[in-house]
């Protein structure tokens, strides 16, 4: 009888040892590199819209700088939109094949993205803050004229003269604040983190601009 029941339970310890941890894995649930952000609640609430995606491994690289490419990614998933310029095949960094070629075509149609030059949108180079500024400005259509509201930072004259307009505009919307040093830091690479954030706060103005579907 012992012999037998050793012998049951060698088989049963065999079988759990023999299956694999799947659960270790998972599907990005749990542990993430978002966990303790400053932008958690954003992120989370973009990931859960599908506006964010990550590696499949509950990572979303928040700190990472924010691609021309994939912030036209988030704003297109996020304002529904699907039609394509036919101009995408005059920029010569855009190819076939590339993931984002549809996102890039999407934002030329929209117009709120052009090329950095003649034949090239650069859409593996990281968006600047006011870069971004000015695409989200051009969505909403906001009144760029009055740029008094740029007066409260220390880095207001390193803002571009083609930025000032749209920077300024959403500041006094309340999309966009300055760092512990009341600085805009303009030219600086956005990052994830910080342009969830930015679309985050502007979300419900640009749910009035998305298309309407049947």
């Amino acid at each position: 009888r012992k012999s037998k029941f050793l012998s049951a339970m060698l088989s049963v310890c065999m079988t759990f040892s023999a299956v694999p941890a799947v659960y270790a894995a998972g599907d990005g649930a749990g542990t993430s590199d978002i966990d303790g952000h400053w932008a958690k609640t954003a992120l989370e609430e973009f990931i859960k819209d599908g506006y964010l995606n990550g590696d499949g491994n509950g990572n979303y690289m928040p700190n990472g700088t924010m691609t021309r490419a994939q912030f036209a990614a988030i704003l297109n998933r996020m304002l529904r939109y699907t039609e394509e310029s036919a101009d995408i095949t005059k920029y010569s960094d855009i190819t076939a094949a590339a993931w984002y070629r549809a996102d890039m075509a999407k934002a030329l149609a929209a117009g709120y993205m052009s090329g950095t030059s003649e034949d090239n949108m650069s859409p593996e180079t990281a968006v600047t803050r006011e870069q971004a500024f000015v695409m989200l400005a051009r969505i909403l259509k906001l009144d760029t004229s009055d740029t008094s509201s740029l007066s409260a930072y220390a880095d207001a004259d390193d803002v571009s003269d083609w930025a000032k307009g749209s920077t300024a505009a959403l500041i006094k919307a309340g999309y966009v604040s300055g760092d512990d040093n009341k600085k805009i830091n303009p030219k600086k690479p956005m990052t994830r983190a910080e342009g969830v954030t930015v679309l985050s706060r502007s979300k419900a103005a640009l749910d009035e601009h998305k298309v309407i579907t049947k």
